[in-house]
């Protein structure tokens, strides 16, 4: 994972010192940088998913969708499986 970098020194030093929630999906952050002291409030925000969980989607709090890397991933999978469907197909003559 990589560090967030401050803003000011541009050091990765952000350490986040509390959060706040104010939807589902986003959340409003309060940080500090440990080199110059530096103290930026940010947004953090769920967009969409990459992989879906164990968890029903009628259990999921927010409804995200699918991110395009995903949808694209599906509709490979989708494709390679009818794919192979037809070539274990016997000629009928």
């Amino acid at each position: 994972m990589t560090a967030m970098r401050c803003p000011a020194c541009g050091e990765a030093a952000i350490t986040i010192r509390t959060s706040r929630e104010q939807s589902p999906v986003t959340r409003e952050i309060y940080a500090v940088c440990k080199v110059c002291g530096n103290q930026p409030r940010g947004v953090m925000e769920w967009l969409d998913w990459m992989v879906e969980g164990l968890l029903p989607a009628s259990m999921h709090r927010a409804k995200l969708p699918q991110s395009p890397a995903a949808r694209r991933q599906e509709a490979l999978d989708q494709y390679r499986s009818k794919r192979r469907e037809s070539d274990n197909q016997l000629p009928l003559f």
